[in-house]
């Protein structure tokens, strides 16, 4: 969906994700149909031919990376989940310092969009897809997705894509509390 007069950035939302089951424990049926959607400025191009470097093309890159995850790897997801790039993280593309992607609940979206009842027996669930710096995944992994929300917004992090955004996390002594 791109950016609008009601919406200044725009929305970018996976399809097909959601055709086969991913591998969820019984009590976790809720996650077993999901899509992933990702935040970008409206100044990001989006159309094909506007996309010239990978600088541009890394989120849709993700998304489709993110979208063969849970099948490939027998998995699943749900908020709060962190995939890292590579084992270290190194960053997602040369214009920024992003290492690992977080998962989070659509919030911009009307609650009513936060999972579509297609079927009976079947739910999708919609995931948002948020860059986050390395020293912000340390920073969950330690304190709890909880406690690295409250940084985001002590430092007014939003969930559209910001190559530019402040590390919340970059103090050393925030990982060692």
């Amino acid at each position: 969906m791109k950016a609008n007069d009601n919406r200044n950035y725009h929305t970018i939302i996976t399809s097909g994700m959601s055709l086969l089951p991913a591998d969820v424990p019984e009590d976790d049926n809720e996650w077993k149909y999901t899509e992933l959607m990702m935040y970008l400025p409206s100044s990001w191009p989006v159309n094909k031919e506007g996309i010239e470097k990978f600088n541009d093309y890394w989120p849709f890159g993700w998304l489709r990376k993110l979208g063969k995850f849970p099948l490939e790897k027998e998995t699943w997801f749900c908020y709060g989940d962190t995939i890292p790039n590579g084992d270290p993280p190194e960053p997602v593309a040369p214009n920024n310092k992003f290492t690992s992607m977080l998962l989070l609940p659509p919030i911009r979206e009307n609650e009513d969009f936060y999972s579509v009842r297609v079927s009976e027996e079947k739910t999708i669930r919609f995931v948002v897809v948020s860059p986050i710096y390395q020293e912000e995944l340390e920073y969950n992994l330690t304190h709890g997705l909880e406690a690295l929300l409250e940084k985001f917004d002590e430092y007014d992090v939003n969930d559209i894509v910001d190559v530019c955004r402040v590390n919340t996390c970059e103090s050393k002594d925030l990982i060692t509390d």
